[in-house]
This record gives C-alpha cells, sequence and structure tokens, in this order.
C-alpha cells in the first residue's frame, strides 16, 4: 500500500516488488488500518498504560503475493505477459509393488481464477505428471512434507529447476479430504441466500453415501486433498475469497484418458494427440530446450495473435493437437474461411490489438464487487489517496467495458460474411447466439453495453474518482435520493404554509449543516410569530426560529442524506458486482474471440509462411486402413536457412504407403514399411528430418496448413520422441539410463497409430550392446507394434540386418564426397540435405572431427584404427560365412592358408 512504502515511488515500487518475485521471495502488501484519532481512542480504552509501540497507527498484511498468486489488480499495475502462472498442489499415493503411483493434482492461475483438479493413476515413468507439468507449467508447486516419493520429488526438480517448492506440514497445512470438504463448506465461498451449492465439478468428487457432502469419492479422494493444500495456500496468502466464489471450477483430463490400449483399436470421437513432455522438450514445441526461452520454437513461429488470452488458447491447442479428421478439417475450413476473408480480416485485427486483457480483468472486477469480509484487513485498510486508485478502477472498468464492445463490433463485422463460411467452429463462433436458427454461441452484449455505458457519466467518473449512478442503476441511491426530494419539497411547502399564517412574504430558510432550515424572519412581523416558534438565534433586525416539525423533517432529511452517502460510496462496488453477474456471458465472449484470434493466426501463418504452403489431408481410418504418412516438398516449420545460409532443401517422407515417386524396382516389396531407417552422415541433417515430420504433423492436426507441396495422412494418437543425449546428474540418471526410460516408455504406450521418432538408440553404451538394443527395438517397432517410425542410425550393421525386412524401408541423408581415398584429413564432404533412398555407406565421422579442429595427426591415426577394424570384423564376417555353408576340405584349407599367411 501507498503507506507502506512511503516515499518510494509507486512505479518504482511495483518493479522492485516484481523482482523480488522472480528471485522467489514473497511479497506482502501492508496497508495502514488506523487513522491518528482511531489510534487515541484505542489508547484511551487500554487497561494498561500505553507504551512507545502503543503509539503507532496499525498496519495489517493485506495481501501475499508469491510468483504462483500473482493477479495483477489494479494497485499491482498491469500484466505485461500474456504466459499462464500456475499454482500446482500434488498429493500422491504410491503403489510399492509396481513402482507405479496415483496422483491427485489441482492447479489454478490466480490471474484468471480457473481451477483445475482431478486423480489419476500414472506408469512407473510418471509419464502424465511429465505431460501435466509441461503442458499447464507451474511456477510454484505446493508438496506434502515428507509424503512424496523419491521418483516423484526428482521429477519435479529435474523438470522444474527454477520453480518455487512449497513443503506443507501434513494435515494442518496440507489438509486431508474430509477437512478440505468441511472447511469449503464452513466458508462463505459457495453459499447462495445462505445455502450451500457445491460446483458441479467439486459436487462430483464427493461420496453419494455421505448426505452431510463431507467425505470425497474414493476415486477423487487425493484430487480433493490437493486442493485442500492449494486452497490453504491461498487463505495464507489471503487471496482465497477472490478466487474460490468464482466458482470456477473444470475437471482436469489427462490427453491419454480416454485412449485404449488396444494397439489394433481404430479410434473416434473427439480425443486430442497426445504430446507428452519430452516430445515438447525434444521438438522445442513451446520453449527452446537449449536456454528455456521461445526463440526457434514452433509457438513463436506461430503466435500472430493479437490478444494475449488468445496466445494462452494457442498454445493449449498446440500441445493438444485434435485427432478427428472431421474437426481437424473443420478447423482447416476455417483457416481458409478467414483467408478468403481478408478484407475484414485486416480490420479485425487491428481492433484486437486494442482488446486489454479481458479474461484477467474479468478476475479482478470480481474482486471489487465483492463485500469484503469485516475479518478481512482489506475492509479495514485507509488508502489516504483514494481517489487516485479510485480513477485507476474506473479507467480500468472503462477500458474493459469498451473491449466488449469492441469484442461485439467484430462480431458484427462478420454478420453477412458468416453465412457463407463453410466451418461450422467459425460460424458458432461469430454468430450472436440471438440467431437461433443458426446456432451461434457469440452473447448478444448489445443491451448489457448499453446499461452499463448509461449507468453513470464516464467523463466525470474518470475524472473525479467517483461514480454517481444514473437513474435506475442503484435502487438504494434512487430511494435516497427520491427520499431528499421528497423531504425538501415538504419544507418548502411548510414554509409557504408559515408565511401566509403570519403574513410575512419575507421569510426565508437560513442555515447549514446541522443547523439548516431556521426561519429567518424580519422583527418588524415578530408580533406575529407563534408561541410554538423556538428561538436559535439572531441578527441585527433579524430572529431565527425553529419548529417541532422542522425538526422533523430534518432528521429525515438527514437520514436519507447519510443513505445516499453510504450508496455512493458502495456504489462502484455495487457497479462492479453487477457485472460480475453477467460473468457467464463475458466469459463466452472472451473465448469466442479467443478462437477467432487463434484461427485468425493460423491463417495469416497459413497465407504468408515462407514457400509453398499446402492443405494437410487428414484422412479418417477405416476398418482396412493402415495407418500413413506422405509428406512431399516438406521444409522444417522453424528453420528457414541451411547451417550453411542457403535456402532450406525440402524433402518428401513417405511411411506406410508405396512411394509413388520411387521409378526404381526392386525384387521385394518395401512399399508399405511402417519403419524407415535413416543413416547418413554426421551433421547431415537426420535429426532436423525427424523434427521436421513431428512438427508438420503436429501442425496438421491442429488444423493448420503446411511448410509442403503435398500433406495426407491418417490421425496421429501420439507422438513419441527419443532424440539428443543429455544425463539427469542430479537424479543419478546416466545418459544411457534416460535413454532407455525414454524407450520403455515408448514400447510401453506406443500404439499402431502412433509416430515414433528415435534419434541414435545404443550411443551410450558399448558398441556391441547398444547395437544388439538398437535391433531389438527396430525388431519389436516393426513386428508387434507396426507403428510409424524414423529410426536413424549409424550402427550400418541394422542396416544388414533389417535389409530385407519388408516393413523396414532404408533412406539416407545425401552428400558428396571429394578426395575419399587420399588423405583423410583433405577429405571433403558436401551434405546435400537431401533424403534418399536406400542406405549411406559411411558415416564420415572424420569430417566432423576436421571440422571440430581435431589435429590431423589425430584423424590420421583415427582412420589407420578404423581400418584395421574393419578388416578384423570383415575376416570374422567370412570366417562365420564359410562355418556355415563350407566343406570340411574347404575349412581345412582355409585353416592352412591362415598359418602361412
Amino acid at each position: 500500500g501507498e503507506q507502506a512504502h512511503s516515499g518510494f515511488p509507486e512505479i518504482a515500487y511495483t518493479r522492485y516488488a516484481s523482482t523480488l518475485l522472480q528471485k522467489g521471495y514473497k511479497v506482502a502488501r501492508i496497508e495502514q488500518t488506523e487513522t491518528p484519532d482511531m489510534m487515541n481512542d484505542r489508547l484511551k480504552t487500554m487497561s494498561r498504560m500505553a507504551t512507545k509501540f502503543d503509539k503507532v497507527v496499525r498496519r495489517e498484511v493485506c495481501r501475499v503475493t508469491t510468483k504462483g498468486t500473482q493477479t495483477f489488480s489494479f494497485l499491482d499495475g498491469d500484466a505485461t505477459e500474456a504466459k499462464s502462472n500456475f499454482l500446482l498442489g500434488i498429493a500422491e499415493k504410491e503403489d510399492s509393488s509396481e513402482g507405479c503411483s496415483t496422483y491427485g493434482v489441482c492447479f489454478v492461475d490466480t490471474s484468471i481464477g480457473k481451477f483445475h483438479a482431478r486423480q489419476f493413476t500414472d506408469d512407473r515413468y510418471s509419464s502424465r505428471l511429465r505431460t501435466l507439468i509441461a503442458h499447464y507449467t507451474p511456477v510454484q508447486v505446493l508438496l506434502e512434507r515428507g509424503k512424496c516419493s523419491q521418483k516423484t520429488n526428482q521429477l519435479i526438480n529435474n523438470n522444474l529447476i527454477s520453480v518455487t517448492k512449497e513443503f506443507l506440514a501434513p494435515g494442518s497445512e496440507f489438509w486431508e479430504s474430509g477437512k478440505t470438504l468441511k472447511r469449503l463448506a464452513e466458508e462463505d465461498y459457495f453459499r447462495s441466500e445462505d445455502e450451500l451449492v457445491w460446483p458441479d465439478t467439486i459436487k462430483k468428487m464427493i461420496s453419494d453415501s455421505d448426505s452431510l457432502g463431507l467425505t470425497a469419492a474414493d476415486e477423487y479422494n487425493l484430487a480433493v486433498r490437493a486442493l485442500g493444500s492449494v486452497t490453504w495456500y491461498l487463505q495464507f496468502c489471503l487471496l482465497d475469497t477472490d478466487l474460490l466464489t468464482m466458482k470456477n471450477f473444470e475437471e482436469y483430463t489427462p490427453l491419454d484418458d480416454n485412449v485404449v490400449k488396444a494397439r489394433s483399436t481404430v479410434f473416434t470421437g473427439k480425443q486430442h494427440m497426445v504430446l507428452d513432455g519430452v516430445t515438447l522438450a525434444n521438438l522445442d514445441v513451446t520453449e527452446n530446450s537449449s536456454n528455456g526461452t521461445l526463440e526457434g520454437t514452433l509457438l513463436q513461429r506461430l503466435d500472430q495473435c493479437s490478444t494475449p488470452f488468445g496466445r494462452r488458447l494457442l498454445k493449449q491447442w498446440l500441445c493438444a493437437p485434435l485427432c478427428n479428421p472431421e474437426s481437424i478439417n473443420d478447423r482447416l475450413n476455417g483457416v481458409e474461411d478467414l483467408m478468403e476473408s481478408q478484407d475484414i480480416v485486416a480490420e479485425v485485427i487491428e481492433m484486437m490489438k486494442k482488446i486489454p486483457d479481458l479474461e484477467r480483468i474479468l478476475n479482478r472486477i470480481h474482486s471489487l464487487g465483492l463485500s469484503k469480509k469485516k475479518n478481512h484487513p482489506d475492509s479495514r485498510a485507509i488508502f489516504f489517496d483514494e481517489a487516485k486508485y479510485s480513477k485507476k478502477k474506473i479507467e480500468e472498468f472503462l477500458s474493459t467495458l469498451e473491449g466488449f464492445k469492441t469484442s461485439f463490433n467484430i462480431a458484427l463485422k462478420f454478420k453477412e460474411r458468416v453465412k457463407s463460411f463453410k466451418s461450422k467452429l467459425l460460424q458458432k463462433t461469430l454468430t450472436l447466439v440471438s440467431v437461433q436458427e443458426q446456432n451461434g454461441v457469440f452473447p448478444d452484449l448489445k443491451d448489457e453495453i448499453v446499461f452499463f455505458e448509461n449507468a453513470f457519466d464516464h467523463n466525470k467518473a474518470k475524472k473525479d474518482g467517483v461514480i454517481v449512478p444514473n437513474k435506475g442503476v442503484d435502487p438504494d441511491y434512487d430511494k435516497a435520493k427520491l427520499d431528499i426530494k421528497m423531504t425538501e419539497r415538504k419544507l418548502d411547502k411548510y414554509l409557504d404554509e408559515q408565511r401566509d399564517r403570519i403574513s410575512c412574504r419575507q421569510m426565508v430558510f437560513w442555515g447549514s449543516g446541522k443547523n439548516r432550515f431556521q426561519l429567518e424572519i424580519p422583527e418588524s412581523a415578530l408580533k406575529r410569530v407563534p408561541d410554538e416558534y423556538d428561538l436559535k438565534s439572531s441578527k441585527k433586525g433579524w430572529k431565527r426560529f425553529w419548529t417541532s416539525d422542522i425538526q422533523d423533517m430534518l432528521a429525515e432529511l438527514v437520514e436519507a442524506e447519510d443513505r445516499k452517502d453510504v450508496a455512493q460510496r458502495d456504489c462502484m462496488r455495487r457497479i462492479f458486482e453487477s457485472f460480475d453477474e453477467r460473468y457467464k456471458i463475458w466469459d463466452t465472449t472472451v473465448q469466442c474471440v479467443a478462437v477467432l484470434d487463434v484461427l485468425v493466426a493460423m491463417a495469416q501463418y497459413s497465407r504468408c509462411g515462407d514457400g509453398i504452403m499446402c492443405r494437410p489431408e487428414v484422412v479418417a481410418i477405416e476398418t482396412n486402413q493402415e495407418p500413413f504418412i506422405e509428406i512431399r516438398e516438406a521444409r522444417h516449420p522453424c528453420v528457414v536457412r541451411t547451417f550453411g545460409g542457403g535456402d532450406f532443401i525440402p524433402n518428401d517422407t513417405v511411411i506406410g504407403i508405396a512411394d509413388e515417386n520411387d521409378m526404381e524396382t526392386d525384387t521385394e516389396d518395401h512399399s508399405s514399411s511402417k519403419v524407415v531407417l535413416v543413416t547418413g552422415p554426421n551433421m547431415g541433417g537426420k535429426s532436423t528430418l525427424m523434427r521436421q515430420v513431428g512438427l508438420i504433423t503436429i501442425i496438421a492436426q491442429m488444423g493448420c496448413y503446411v511448410p509442403a507441396e503435398k500433406c495426407r495422412m491418417t490421425p496421429v494418437d501420439r507422438v513419441f520422441t527419443r532424440l539428443g543425449a543429455s544425463d539427469r546428474i542430479m537424479a543419478g540418471e546416466s545418459t544411457f539410463f534416460v535413454e532407455l526410460s525414454e524407450t520403455a516408455a515408448i514400447l510401453q504406450h506406443a500404439t499402431k497409430h502412433s509416430l515414433v521418432l528415435m534419434d541414435e538408440l545404443g550411443r551410450g553404451t558399448a558398441t556391441y550392446d547398444g547395437t544388439a538394443i538398437a535391433c531389438s527395438v527396430v525388431q519389436e517397432l516393426s513386428s508387434n507394434i507396426a507403428c510409424r517410425t524414423l529410426f536413424s542410425t549409424h550402427y550400418h550393421s541394422l542396416v544388414e540386418e533389417f535389409s530385407h525386412d519388408p516393413n523396414i524401408r532404408l533412406g539416407h541423408m545425401a552428400c558428396m564426397v571429394e578426395n575419399e581415398d587420399k588423405d583423410p584429413t583433405q577429405e571433403t564432404i558436401t551434405f546435400l540435405y537431401k533424403f534418399t533412398k536406400g542406405a549411406c555407406p559411411k558415416s564420415y565421422g572424420f569430417n566432423a572431427a576436421k571440422l571440430a579442429n581435431i589435429p590431423d595427426e589425430i584423424i590420421r591415426v583415427a582412420v589407420k584404427k578404423s581400418k584395421e577394424f574393419e578388416e578384423s570384423i570383415e575376416r570374422l564376417r567370412m570366417i562365420r560365412s564359410v562355418w556355415n555353408n563350407g566343406k570340411k576340405e574347404s575349412l581345412i584349407l582355409m585353416q592352412n592358408q591362415t598359418r602361412v599367411s
């Protein structure tokens, strides 16, 4: 508060608080809750001698703000970023027999006020929990002290390194489920007219067998406990009433919750593609894996949104692409509709850029409209410059009203055009709910906007910092104002009656404040003054009187004026409360504009992408339809130039169907192979190709155009990646262990409709071990799982092993080699970055050594050793071949030749 940082400029204070939050500190807002007069009154009533410590005006903590409880109120300043800051509570029950866990989670973005809660079982790798924290990355985590497993602690520490962890005491801070429901029921969070009305999501979590509603259902026990931890922490931060009274609860559903484990199952319905935390990190979808920023990410490439809430929705769509071809095609139709309506879209983009963060402001207005409880310090806070803060509130409210007015005008812009749109989603989003025959969902805000525009004089309110309601807005204010007018009329009428009574037209009312309405009479008329007149004051030539009737009417007037002042002081809160009562209308408007904003952003990317963009064709899976991907002349969505600075080289990728561009004929049929073994030189572009395929798949199923000449595919239910190599030293996990853990998760969860991208599996261990593991994994992916796979390797023995497997196709990144048989230090390789058929004969690792400035002499020695290894292996191969196929005489002859040599 202002008194808490007296003499410290408000902007500087806000920046200082922001800096403290970034460093992980808690910031307390302290307000003065006592005036000097109130202090003196308190001192007079003390039963003991006042000390110097008592002779200080009282100050109280009104809010504790942490990284996970930021709300961006009018005191905190405007929200400067669109990123969500989630506070996450986790309750865990460990299954010691299998190493799995059941988790209860509750997370909330306090700047918006939407709670998500759920209980789910997880595998031994905690795949679902990893995916949750990747999709809804928290900035603060609440854990039960001493109750979390070592596995969960390591996961949180490794994946959320810079995130604040709060370990709450079991029972007293991290509540049991029964205590959570009891405390929620005892407070006024969910009471309506003194009746407890549970939000639907929480009601679903309560056991049907408990008529009192204080016992959680078994399948939601941990979820309610997680909600209890969040509730306690919000109470600690004095933020519970502001957020819980919004009753904005949703049940979180893991993306793979409804995925049937049978690998042959044809999935249907409105499911989403699963992108777990490993895949999001490996593909740099939402965060750059090297430095944690947005630079070079798919989110940055697609983000051309104009509103903060649109950006948040884009991230949700990006983390959970669609699987239903009908829904995907409907989004694509929406993108095309907007691409064909550039005249309106260009104007709408400029309109959306002026809209503030309405989603967060709705939370602020809800807080400002609440009647603060008497036990909340905010109800006692004294602002010595209250007009300043009132002006801020009014300015923000008016900008909010203008934002919704702009949103409504955006819908009206499409009023005529929307009828011709092919997309049902876009039609519903932009059609007013009042147009019943078109099933629109956009609220008709005309009446609401007119009501609040005429509720008070906006210019006067911004100038004075006080809202004076117009007639019909505040019943209490209107009643008090009417009573004042009626009492004043009665007084005027009484004055006329007294003038006639004493025949003196010069009689007037005199006085101010509590001495108002004295009858001022000239001395010439004093003889006619009745006895009931009570002399109050006088001046030369005049006497002033009161009567009992005047005193009664004055008392009525003062009482009405007091009611008017109280109503006017509370009018701002009532205006906000009235606005908040229409929350569902405003929130629906925000969601509609967010959908439009994301579709416009995807349309802008589809129209103005680098190079040729095409509409992906997502083919519905029929009974006998085998999964496939066909991408022609595709480019990496986030890479425009090659390492050398040239244009990006496009490539074809065909998996699961015959390549119609393949003019060569083989004696063996690999046309429907699901697995593609990718070989090629180091730095030749294998990893880029694999990431490119993964990202294009994600973009296609988001419902957006892709950077390719052609893209045709069946839906992918999940993208798995095993890319890069790193250890988790703090968890005691080696590079090879991390590789195998990720591989195990793939083998456990992949179905025939998945897309698997595996890069150089096995390089973290001995050559023979790594080759054997890579070989067996390829065999499993090819024969049993039979999912679409790109498997890059430098183990060329794998190529020989699977060259005749009809379900495995060979491909390599082409290169041009000069001076190959001469001095190895003079060998030159030109990367063509072109994916072509067949296997690459070598990995050309010495070229990478040369580029890394390894000394020439070391490279020459390495080449010599390499040739010795190759000759040794070749001799062993010849011996094995002869042994398996040869006769006794041939073996004796070979043995003699070997002795001679």
